[in-house]
């Protein structure tokens, strides 16, 4: 896992879309055929609710500690801020008034476990500056999931899902990886840099040109040779 991993509701919807696009593959090459397979797979979720017992499918650790878990359809562990294409299910830190949950980054190492409590909720998560109602689970290093029962889950990573048999999901930090990120600080000197260029008038530069004498190469051999021939004219009669 490098960004995110879903399991219950939006790993069902993805898992769906992917059996579609695989079944029909001509009905799902442009991005509004991608869009429409997906609002109709989630309208479908919206009224069977597939997982809404989840809760009691799953035990959750944080760090070792058993999580209470509200009345749930989906369980989201983020590394990094946004989900699924954009999708903000962790929120800001101004816009919680929980005081035990740092702001989120993607390289403190730290996961952020979210819940997930029906289809409106993964489709409002996309409306930017939408009041949302947002579950904050923990935040923790290391995830434990066990799922129970005899039946396997949906989940997926990064966008891959697939059906989890009953067993044990464990998730913790492997290593990192080097990334580009944004850098307003040079972004703004850089720009600065470039005002000031634009202000302040451009030097000449000044261009010498040098000239050199036209050598007749003809002539100057010539005249060499017989140089030579008067130095060794003496040697020759001797």
């Amino acid at each position: 896992m490098n960004n995110y991993f879903g399991i219950g509701l939006d790993a069902k919807i993805a898992l769906d879309f992917h059996n579609k696009r695989e079944e029909l593959p001509d009905k799902a090459r442009s991005r509004s055929k991608l869009f429409m397979w997906y609002g109709m797979l989630g309208g479908k979720e919206l009224l069977l609710r597939t997982f809404k017992n989840l809760d009691q499918r799953i035990r959750l650790e944080c760090d070792g500690q058993v999580m209470r878990l509200p009345p749930l359809q989906g369980v989201v562990i983020l590394n990094i801020p946004s989900y699924s294409g954009g999708a903000n299910f962790w929120g800001s830190r101004k816009e919680s008034r929980e005081c035990t949950f740092t702001a989120q980054s993607f390289d403190d190492r730290m996961l952020e476990v979210v819940a997930l409590f029906g289809v409106i909720h993964v489709a409002t998560s996309r409306v930017p500056r939408l009041p949302l109602q947002k579950h904050r689970i923990a935040q923790c290093r290391h995830v434990n999931i066990v799922v129970t029962g005899d039946e396997p889950i949906p989940v997926q990573v990064d966008g891959e899902p697939w059906l989890q048999p009953p067993g044990v999901i464990e998730i913790v930090h492997k290593n990192r990886a080097h990334m580009l990120v944004h850098d307003p600080v040079f972004e703004a000197t850089l720009r600065t840099w470039q005002e000031q260029n634009k202000a302040s008038p451009s030097t000449p530069i000044a261009v010498v040109h040098t000239h050199f004498p036209t050598l007749d190469v003809p002539s100057l051999f010539i005249e060499t040779a017989a140089t030579l021939v008067d130095l060794l004219d003496p040697v020759i009669h001797f």
